[in-house]
C-alpha cells in the first residue's frame, strides 16, 4: 500500500512551528513544547492522558479536535480493510480528560443544520440537500474572537457539539456555532442512510457549539495522581527489569494560572479533500483553497502560540460565493413540507409493503393466487402507489417554487435591463440633440 501524502495543514503549522509527532503510545510528552495539538486521539495511553493534563494546568495550550463520525477515517479504514490492516476508529474522545475537565461532548450524536446543508448528489442522480455536512459561512463565526474573526466560510463533515459541563465555572468562548434550526442524529444510523432519511430524523433543538475557546483554571482529570504502570506481559518477564524511574515532580491538581484549550468537535476540516482543490502545475502538485478550512488551522496554532502576526490577513479570500437567499429559501422550504414528505413515504412504503406482499402468495406450482378480489386489491393498491408517488413528485416541486420563481424574475431583469437602458440613453440623446 503506497504512504499517505501528507496534508497541507501540515505543510501550513510547519511555516510557524518545529513539529515533533508522538505516538498515541507514549507515555510522555517531549520536552520543551509551546503548543500540543491533539488531532483524532484514540486508544491514548493513560500515562499520555496524564501527561497531556499536566501539560494544560502547567500553562501551556492545547489545541484538541476529536470527532463522532470521521468520513476520513471511513474511507481510510475501508482501504486499509483491503490490505488486511486494521481499521481506525471512525469516533475519537477523551472522555477522562474532557468529563475531568468540566468539558461536555457526546461522541455518539452528530450534529445537522438544515439551514447549513451542503448540496450533495444521491445515489440516483439527484442533487440533495445533506444536513450533516455543513457549509458554513460568516455568520456562524464569532467575529470577536481572533482565530475566527476574518473568516467567510468553511466546511464540517459530520461534526459534533460542544459545551460547558454542568457546575463548571470555565470560560467558555463559541468559535463555530449553527443555526437555531439544527438538531442531533445517532452517529451509528448514518452509514447507510441517504440525506432525505437524515432530513426526516433531524429534530431542531438549538443552536449547536462545534468549536470553542475554554479558558480558566482547570480542575485536573487525574484528582488520585498519576495512572499506575501498565503490568507487564508475560512475554517480558524474562527481560531485565527497567531501572525505577526518578520521583515526579508532585502532579497539579489545578491551573497554575488560566489556562486555555480550543477545542472543535470535527476533524475532517483539517484534510485536504474538505479544504483544498489539488492540480498539476509543471510536475508540481499545488493546491487552491476553496473555503478557510486550512486559514483557520493556521490562525488556532498562531493564537495559541502566541504567533499571531499573520491571523489578521487570512481568511480575507475565497472561492465560494453562495447565494444566501436561496439557501434560506430552500431551508424553509424543507422545513414547511418535510412533515408532509414525510407521512407520504411512510404511506407509500406501506402501500408497496402490502403490494409485495399480495403478489408474493404462492399457490401449487408457484403459480400466483389470482382470485378476483386479489386482483381487485392488487389493481386498488398499485393505482394508490401512482397517486402517491404523483403527490410526491409535486412536494418536490413545491420545494423549488420559490427558486425557480426567483431564477425567473431575475431572468426577466437580466433580459430587459439592457434595452431598457439604452432605450432610456438614446431618448436622453435624441433630446440633447434637438436642444
Amino acid at each position: 500500500q503506497p504512504a499517505p501524502e501528507d496534508q497541507f495543514v501540515t505543510q501550513e503549522w510547519e511555516e510557524s512551528f518545529d513539529l515533533v509527532p508522538i505516538e498515541s503510545t507514549a507515555t510522555e510528552l517531549p520536552a520543551n513544547l509551546d503548543a500540543l495539538a491533539v488531532i483524532h486521539p484514540e486508544n491514548l495511553s493513560p500515562k499520555l492522558q496524564f501527561a497531556i493534563d499536566q501539560f494544560l494546568l502547567g500553562g501551556k495550550p492545547v489545541f484538541l479536535c476529536v470527532d463522532p463520525s470521521s468520513q476520513y477515517f471511513k474511507h481510510q479504514g475501508g482501504q486499509q480493510a483491503m490490505f488486511g490492516g486494521p481499521r481506525p476508529n471512525v469516533a475519537s474522545d477523551l472522555s477522562t480528560l474532557l468529563h475531568g475537565w468540566g468539558v461536555a461532548y457526546d461522541p455518539q450524536q452528530v450534529v445537522g443544520d438544515p439551514e447549513n446543508a451542503t448540496q450533495v448528489q444521491t445515489q440516483g442522480g439527484s442533487v440533495a440537500r445533506y444536513p450533516i455536512w455543513l457549509s458554513l459561512l460568516r455568520d456562524n463565526f464569532n467575529a470577536q474572537s481572533l482565530p475566527t474573526a476574518q473568516l467567510n466560510s468553511m466546511l464540517f463533515i459530520e461534526p459534533g457539539s460542544i459545551a460547558l459541563a454542568s457546575g463548571s465555572k470555565l470560560a467558555f468562548t463559541p468559535l463555530v456555532q449553527t443555526s437555531a434550526q439544527a438538531g442531533d442524529v445517532p452517529a451509528m444510523t448514518l452509514q447507510f442512510a441517504q440525506p432525505d432519511d437524515v432530513g426526516r430524523q433531524l429534530k431542531p433543538s438549538g443552536v449547536k457549539t462545534l468549536a470553542a475557546l475554554v479558558t480558566g483554571k482547570f480542575p485536573t482529570a487525574f484528582p488520585h495522581g498519576a495512572p499506575a504502570d501498565e503490568p507487564k506481559k508475560e512475554d517480558d518477564a524474562s527481560k531485565p527489569a527497567a531501572p525505577a524511574p526518578k520521583p515526579d515532580v508532585k502532579a497539579l491538581t489545578e491551573s497554575k494560572s488560566a489556562s486555555t484549550l480550543l477545542i472543535v468537535a470535527d476533524t475532517d476540516w483539517l484534510f485536504d479533500d474538505y479544504g483544498l482543490r489539488k492540480f498539476n502545475l509543471f510536475g508540481q502538485t499545488a493546491a487552491q483553497p476553496f473555503n478557510d478550512n486550512l486559514a483557520f488551522a493556521a490562525n488556532a496554532l498562531d493564537f495559541l502560540g502566541g504567533s499571531q502576526d499573520l491571523i489578521s490577513i487570512r481568511g480575507k479570500g475565497t472561492s465560494q460565493r453562495p447565494f444566501t437567499v436561496v439557501l434560506h429559501m430552500q431551508a424553509e422550504a424543507q422545513k414547511k413540507y418535510q412533515e408532509k414528505l414525510t407521512s407520504l413515504e411512510t404511506r407509500l412504503n406501506e402501500v408497496q409493503t402490502k403490494l409485495t406482499q399480495l403478489q408474493g402468495e404462492k399457490a401449487d406450482a408457484n403459480r400466483l393466487v389470482a382470485s378476483p378480489e386479489v386482483k381487485k386489491s392488487i389493481e386498488e393498491f398499485r393505482t394508490q402507489s401512482a397517486d402517491l408517488r404523483s403527490q410526491r413528485r409535486q412536494i418536490r416541486l413545491a420545494l423549488r417554487e420559490g427558486i425557480d420563481a426567483l431564477e425567473t424574475r431575475l431572468l426577466l431583469v437580466n433580459l430587459l435591463t439592457t434595452p431598457f437602458l439604452v432605450g432610456l440613453f438614446g431618448l436622453w440623446f435624441y433630446r440633447a440633440r434637438r436642444a
